[in-house]
Formats: structure tokens, C-alpha cells, sequence
């Protein structure tokens, strides 16, 4: 099938000039940024995810300061990684922040707009941005412009405030993002996050070796999902039967939440794992686990033996702060089964190794 327009669009934006490859198993970001390589492992999420475990976590005290300080921790490093000199003058932030929106209008929204209101204050106004899109908010989205501005300016100081979301039926978001005492002035009626940012030097020798592709393996990637019209892109927009909107996240992000929030991660990843098996076109596991090695969780080699199923993956994302119970993996794969399948399945990691990458043993039960 012809991929169309808009895919052609996708494909030259991000594969064509190297930014993101995606392969059977891995999705991944390499290229160079201000004469620096880098790399970095990623996996692609629905935007579902963080709504439900926004929605999960929404009444727990101190639940909404922990995602932003998450989502500043993860963007903090993030940009640590791409060796952004600091930026002596604020109005100095243009050579990044451009750089930063660019990227960020592949995947995230379908535009966004900002202009530096005064030293250390910004103004960001976004379209079709992410979970706002779908009727949701998020204080880890919000905690990552404050990761991005703040390590820009190595400032560990600046937070974001949101005062106007698509998601509440606005026309678009509008987001500020600076110095508190800056934000009081400019929007004293929010409630203003302040968070400390903790620096891990995460993308070690280790990430990048264990984080290589398997060129061993042949079989899925997103773009043979893209021509096979289950997945579709437009305007910023990656969207599985057009229905659920996909983003990437470098995998620090996700395991910095799964190191925290294990429990509401495995929650939100299996109530929308099953909202996406109920809709799927083929009821079939390999299906299933093609699927999953696609949005870049690795290699997924599936085998029944004895009335269960083993399912072997080479190269799962790592990172020094991988969760070894894998909880996003483990309650998306139950929500996939069951509402796919039918029936109710228990998933647990058998094993683990790390040898030339990260290898896993999951096994699988129906119960009941």
C-alpha cells in the first residue's frame, strides 16, 4: 500500500535526516546536536497512559507534585545528555528553544509558539498538544518545560505554570514557565510547583551498549505499521487506528516513573492495554507481541509450552534506573491479552540477564 502524504511526511521529517530510526524491537534517536553525537533508547507510549494514571492519582496528596518533579528530573537530564551550553543570557534561549520546538511539533502538538516575556519568564502557547488533546492534564508534561528552561539556563530554580489547556475545552494551551517569583507577577491567582532536580548520569557506557539494536532479527517496526494503515500520522499526530494517540519517550522518562509509581503505572498500562486489544484487528499473539516489539520494548519471541506462554525479549530498554519488575511492560501485555483474547492472564518476569543487551523471560497464565 502507498503510503500517503502525510506519511511521506513522518518518514522525511525523522527517518530520512536520521533523527529516529525505528526497527523490529527498538526505536532510537541518533544523530548530532551543536557537534556533539548522541543517542538515545526510546518507546513509544499512549497518550492514554498518562491520563489514566493522572486520573488514578488525582486525589492523593502530594501525587501531582511528585509527576512534575518527575517530569523535571527526566528533561532535566534529557537535555543534560545533548551537552546544552548554558546560556549566559536569556535572550540567548533562542538557539535551543527553536531547536526544542521543532522536535517537539513532530510528535507532541501540532504547533507551539512561544516569545520571552522578561529575564528568566517565557510564554509557551500550544495546539493538539498531547493528553490536552484528548481531554486530559498531566503535571509531568507541565514538569517538563520546567526540566527544559531550567537546564538551559542551569537554573534549577525555574517551574512552569499552566493557566489556559485545550483539554478543558480552550481554544490551546498556555503555559509559563520561569522563575516563581516571576510567575507570581505574572499569574498570582496559580498555584505555582516548586521542585528540586536531581542529577543520575544515567547515559553511562552502559546505556549505550546495552541499548543497541539486535540486528539479528528480522520482523515489525512502526513504519511497516504505518503502510499497513494500523497506525496513521498527521499534524504532529501518531495515532493507532485512530483512536490512540502514541508519543515517544526516551526511556529514562518511563523508568523514572516506574521507579516511583509502580503500582498506578501498572494500573494505567493495563486499562489501556485492554481499551487497545478490544479494538484490535487481528486476535492473534504474535499479533500481539509484534505489536509490542514495534512501539520499542525489544525483540518479543512468544512460545506455549506445557499451557503457558513464554515470551522471550532481547534488547528491553535500559537504563540504571530500570524497575526490575517491569510494571508498564507487564500490566500493558495483561491489558492487550484480555481484551484482545478474553479471559484474565497473570504476568510475571521469570528472569533476567544482561549480557549483550537486556534479556527477559516473561511468563504467561490464563487464571481462572
Amino acid at each position: 500500500m502507498v503510503i500517503d502524504t502525510l506519511k511521506k511526511l513522518l518518514v522525511r521529517k525523522i527517518v530520512q535526516f536520521k533523527v529516529m530510526r525505528f526497527e523490529f524491537g527498538f526505536v532510537s534517536s541518533a544523530y548530532s546536536y551543536k557537534r556533539k553525537k548522541v543517542f538515545f533508547r526510546e518507546v513509544l507510549l499512549p497518550t492514554k497512559f498518562l491520563i489514566e494514571m493522572g486520573e488514578d492519582l488525582k486525589d492523593k496528596e502530594g501525587s501531582e507534585k511528585l509527576l512534575y518533579q518527575i517530569g523535571k528530573n527526566f528533561t532535566w537530564n534529557y537535555w543534560e545528555a545533548l551537552g546544552v551550553s548554558e546560556v549566559k543570557n536569556f535572550y540567548e534561549i533562542e538557539k535551543y528553544w527553536k531547536d526544542a520546538e521543532l522536535f517537539m511539533e513532530i510528535f507532541y502538538a501540532s504547533s507551539i509558539n512561544h516569545q520571552i516575556l522578561a529575564e528568566k519568564l517565557l510564554y509557551m502557547q500550544l495546539r493538539n498538544y498531547m493528553i490536552c488533546s484528548e481531554g486530559g492534564t498531566s503535571s509531568f508534561n507541565l514538569g517538563t518545560f520546567a526540566g527544559l528552561l531550567g537546564r538551559t539556563i542551569k537554573d534549577k530554580q525555574i517551574e512552569a505554570v499552566e493557566v489556559s489547556c485545550q483539554g478543558q475545552g480552550r481554544e490551546y494551551c498556555e503555559v509559563y514557565v520561569g522563575l516563581p517569583s516571576e510567575l507570581k507577577k505574572k499569574v498570582p491567582e496559580t498555584e505555582i510547583i516548586t521542585s528540586e532536580v536531581e542529577e543520575y548520569n544515567a547515559y553511562d557506557l552502559s546505556y549505550k551498549l546495552y541499548n543497541r539494536p539486535v540486528s539479528s532479527f528480522r520482523g515489525t517496526s512502526l513504519l511497516d505499521l504505518l503502510r499497513e494503515d494500523i497506525f496513521s500520522y498527521s499534524e504532529g499526530t501518531l495515532s493507532l487506528l485512530g483512536r490512540f494517540r502514541f508519543f515517544p519517550l526516551e526511556i529514562l522518562g518511563l523508568h523514572l516513573l516506574e521507579r516511583n509509581l509502580e503500582g498506578p503505572v501498572l494500573k494505567a498500562s493495563y486499562e489501556v492495554g485492554r481499551e487497545i486489544g478490544e479494538v484490535l484487528p487481528r486476535n492473534d499473539v504474535d499479533f500481539l507481541f509484534n505489536l509490542i516489539s514495534a512501539l520499542g520494548f525489544g525483540v518479543s519471541v512468544p512460545v506455549s509450552i506445557a499451557g503457558e506462554l513464554r515470551v522471550r525479549i532481547e534488547g528491553y530498554p535500559y537504563s540504571k534506573l530500570l524497575n526490575f519488575n517491569f510494571p508498564y511492560l507487564r500490566g500493558f501485555i495483561k491489558g492487550l491479552m484480555e481484551g484482545s483474547l478474553g479471559g484474565e492472564y497473570e504476568v510475571k518476569p521469570d528472569k533476567y540477564l544482561l549480557g549483550n543487551n537486556l534479556q527477559l523471560l516473561l511468563v504467561i497464565r490464563k487464571s481462572g
